[in-house]
């Protein structure tokens, strides 16, 4: 007998436990939210690359990488501009000496 009645006692708590419930009530604007999502296009490859690209841990290591490069190559570029300025500085002036006297020569007429 007490297990019928516990089981009595179970069944009560358990339909008393619904009292207080109400009807679900939807958020407004769902359907159109439900229409839009439904209608939308897929993203195409590009949109899906621009996303991609444009994730902080992929947009950081990507732009640090460029100005690593730019950094590197403005180096390499001014060693090998020192080097041709020396190249410049140690022809002798024999090789610059154009005589162009033609146009200065005052005793030409």
């Amino acid at each position: 007998m007490k297990s019928k009645e516990k089981i009595e006692e179970y069944t009560d708590k358990a339909l008393n436990s619904l009292d207080g419930v109400e009807r679900a009530s939807v958020s407004p604007y769902l359907l159109t939210r439900i229409n839009q999502k439904l209608g939308a296009e897929p993203a195409t490859v590009w949109e899906k690359l621009i996303f991609f690209i444009g994730k902080p841990a992929i947009a950081f290591p990507a732009l640090t990488l460029i100005l690593v490069m730019n950094v590197l190559a403005i180096v390499s570029q001014t060693s090998s501009s020192t080097s041709a300025a020396d190249q410049a500085a140690s022809l002798s002036a024999d090789d610059y000496s154009l005589t162009v006297a033609t146009i200065y020569d005052s005793e030409n007429p």
